[in-house]
């Protein structure tokens, strides 16, 4: 019987990880090809959250819902879409998701482009404030995401949000 082996995304688990890299295990991580629109990417970001029963099929749509009748505020900028609605709109469990996308899309207008969806599951109001400040401060330091952005497979996309954590 043969045994199929897979090299681990990462040499060694790490002690002291970030918030942002708790929630996003292996699997929560990678890449979107080929997407039509951003409905489209939102749903296939946010799959893994609805595979791990983490979310239901309703929270998906609200998120859709939510930026449509409220345009896209969820893109807070520099390509990065937070898709996420309120725990009561369908959470079971505290999640998230990170996705980078092969091509911007345009998110409602060609003025708001999105590269990256990171999809986020609240289980409550303060849960997941640990992994937004965690997230926020990734985002500010200076190259992050141009260093993001040229990423080309989910190995070096997984090192990549793990290092310095």
């Amino acid at each position: 019987m043969t045994q199929l082996t897979q090299e681990p995304l990462l040499a060694a688990p790490q002690e002291n990880l970030s918030e942002l890299i708790k929630l996003l295990p292996p699997e929560h991580v990678g890449f979107l090809n080929h997407q039509k629109s951003w409905k489209q990417a939102v749903r296939t970001a946010l799959s893994p959250l609805l595979e791990d029963y983490s979310v239901e099929k309703n929270y998906i749509d609200q998120i859709i819902h939510l930026t449509e009748s409220n345009g896209p505020y969820m893109v807070i900028g520099s390509g990065v879409m937070l898709a996420h609605a309120a725990p009561r709109d369908g959470v079971n469990n505290l999640g998230a998701t990170f996705f980078l996308l092969d091509k911007p899309l345009p998110v409602m207008t060609n003025q708001k482009m999105v590269h990256v969806i990171i999809g986020l599951a609240p289980i409550d109001y303060e849960k997941h404030l640990s992994f937004i400040s965690d997230l926020m401060t990734q985002l500010q330091q200076k190259d992050w995401l141009t260093n993001l952005y040229h990423l080309n497979n989910k190995r070096d996309l997984f090192r990549y949000l793990y290092k310095d954590n």
